[in-house]
């Protein structure tokens, strides 16, 4: 199975993220705990480093979040170096300014000597030390060396399940299965166990920093939306790309997002262990798996994947 998918042609799609509900029940249980999920991932990025997980993070926060934390972060001898000021605007794409949302800064988080050699390895683009002061493992660092740097590709889904173990249907399709916390498949939608690129769907490193992160989270009182978290990636999940556009299909919605252009489908399918009450049903994976639903709720009705 090779790493890289064939029949890639240049194509640059505008950034943007669309989610298309399976019904209105499903989203109105599962929207308000993908923004809880979403907003646990941010303090877990800087708590980790506060908790010494790692020795540095990314965080992106507002004006007014800044003053919340600085604080806390100085007591903890932690300090910051601003890296840029992004968008904050809606997922759908639309100007920010037209939304009333605010911008975000981006900061490496640390303590000073540590931040000082996050700035350096980033003007000199070393990704190595980068990826060390990141806590992501080594295997992962040189995963997206290879295959987002070298192999200058935007999306490392295919790459990661054609290094994984799994049942390969064909050269554009591979079925799999993975611990909830090496699946990445659902980041679009703000739900990711790490916040690296993991190289496996199996990646040891991935399973002991993502555990390590649950550990975190639980200790500051983000037990809740950890537990969503495990359930969300616990679920069947479908990431299909052509035409440089991504569809990952999962029991609640359906999430399209730019990918790179291929003439060619290509398909990962990662069976769940769980299945939501809200799930859809249907003809085609993931609406077809196995998983009995969680509780007694009727799940809604789809008529293909």
């Amino acid at each position: 199975m090779p790493m890289y998918p064939d029949h890639r042609y240049e194509l640059t799609m505008p950034t943007f993220t669309r989610i298309a509900w399976a019904s209105d029940h499903a989203r109105e249980v599962w929207e308000p705990r993908l923004h809880a999920v979403r907003a646990a991932s941010l303090d877990l990025e800087w708590m980790s480093v506060e908790a010494g997980i790692r020795p540095c993070c990314i965080a992106t926060v507002t004006p007014a979040e800044m003053l919340r934390l600085a604080p806390r972060w100085l007591s903890h001898d932690l300090t910051s170096h601003l890296v840029d000021v992004v968008n904050l605007g809606p997922e759908d794409g639309s100007d920010a300014a037209t939304t009333g949302r605010p911008v975000g800064m981006r900061l490496i988080v640390g303590r000073l000597a540590d931040v000082k050699r996050m700035v350096r390895a980033v003007e000199a683009c070393d990704n190595d030390t980068i990826g060390l002061m990141l806590g992501y493992p080594p295997c992962c660092t040189e995963f997206f060396r290879t295959v987002w740097v070298e192999g200058d590709m935007i999306d490392t889904t295919w790459p990661m399940a054609a290094a994984s173990p799994g049942e390969r249907a064909d050269e554009a399709t591979i079925q799999l299965e993975s611990a909830w916390e090496a699946n990445i498949l659902w980041r679009w939608g703000g739900v990711r166990p790490v916040p690296s690129l993991p190289c496996r769907f199996d990646c040891p490193g991935t399973l002991s920093f993502a555990r390590a992160l649950a550990g975190v989270a639980r200790d500051n009182d983000l037990g809740e939306a950890m537990d969503w978290t495990r359930e969300i990636l616990s679920w069947p999940i479908k990431w299909s790309a052509l035409h440089g556009i991504a569809e990952i299909t999962t029991p609640i919605c359906k999430i399209s997002t730019p990918t790179d252009a291929t003439g060619v489908r290509y398909t990962v399918e990662r069976e769940g262990t769980t299945y939501p009450d809200e799930g859809a049903r249907g003809l085609g994976f993931p609406y077809t798996s196995r998983v009995a639903p969680t509780g007694a709720g009727r799940p809604a009705d789809v008529t293909s994947a």
